[in-house]
C-alpha cells in the first residue's frame, strides 16, 4: 500500500481532485446523471483521501480532524431532528448510508471543509482572530454555492423549497467554533492538496448554479 502512494506524485493528486469534479459536472447535463448522482458518496472519499495522502499528520492533527467530523455529524443530527439550528430540512438519498436521518459523509464532509479553507487561510499574515472570522465567511460563501445545487440534485431538501438565512447564519456560527479550533490548537495546517480541493469545490458548484436552471 505504502508503495503505491509513494508513486503517487503531488500532479497527480491534484488532477484526480480536478478531473473528479470536472467529469462529474460535465455527466450531470448526460442521460447518465443519475447514476452519477449516486456517485458522490464516493467522489467525496476520493477528495478526502487525496487530502490524506498528502497531508503531513501527527495525532493532534488526527484527532482534530476525527472531532470536526464527529461534531459537524451530530451538530447536523440535531438540526434535522429539531429544525433549530439550521431550519427545516430532510436529507435525501444521494449521500449515502444515514444514521439517524442524516448521511455518515456528512461528517466527513464538515471536516474535509474545514481543513480545504483553513490550510491556505492559515498562509496569510494576520491574527489569528481574524483567520478565524474570515475562513468562516468563506465557509458561508461555499455554502451559499452549495444551497441552490444540493436541492436540485436531492442531496437535501428545505420545508415549502425555502432555503432559510437563518441557515447561513448558523453555518457561519458553526464554522467559527470549528475554525476556532483549527487554528488555536496546536495542530499541523499543511497540505499542498487543500487550496485545490477548495477550488474544485467552487468551480463545481458555481458552474452548476449557472448551468442546471437551463437545462
Amino acid at each position: 500500500m505504502k508503495a503505491w502512494i509513494d508513486r503517487i506524485d503531488l500532479r497527480t493528486g491534484i488532477g484526480l481532485v480536478m478531473l473528479s469534479h470536472a467529469v462529474g459536472m460535465i455527466a450531470l447535463f448526460t442521460p447518465f446523471a443519475k447514476h452519477v448522482i449516486s456517485l458522490t458518496p464516493l467522489n467525496m472519499v476520493l477528495t478526502a483521501a487525496v487530502m490524506v495522502v498528502f497531508s503531513k499528520l501527527d495525532a493532534p492533527t488526527v484527532r482534530l480532524a476525527l472531532i470536526l467530523g464527529a461534531l459537524g455529524y451530530f451538530v447536523e443530527v440535531i438540526g434535522v431532528h429539531t429544525g433549530r439550528i439550521f431550519g427545516n430540512y430532510a436529507y435525501g438519498e444521494a449521500l449515502g448510508v444515514k444514521i439517524l436521518r442524516v448521511p455518515l459523509l456528512i461528517g466527513l464532509n464538515w471536516s474535509m471543509l474545514v481543513f480545504a479553507v483553513g490550510v491556505p487561510m492559515d498562509r496569510a499574515n494576520l491574527p489569528t482572530w481574524a483567520k478565524v472570522l474570515l475562513s468562516s465567511m468563506a465557509m458561508v460563501g461555499l455554502d451559499l454555492l452549495m444551497e441552490p445545487v444540493a436541492v436540485r440534485l436531492g442531496f437535501w431538501s428545505w420545508e415549502q423549497g425555502i432555503i432559510p438565512v437563518r441557515n447561513y447564519v448558523a453555518w457561519g456560527i458553526t464554522s467559527m467554533a470549528f475554525f476556532s479550533l483549527f487554528f488555536f490548537l496546536p495542530v499541523r495546517r499543511e497540505n499542498p492538496v487543500a487550496r485545490y480541493v477548495l477550488l474544485a469545490q467552487v468551480l463545481f458548484f458555481a458552474g452548476l448554479n449557472l448551468l442546471l436552471p437551463l437545462t
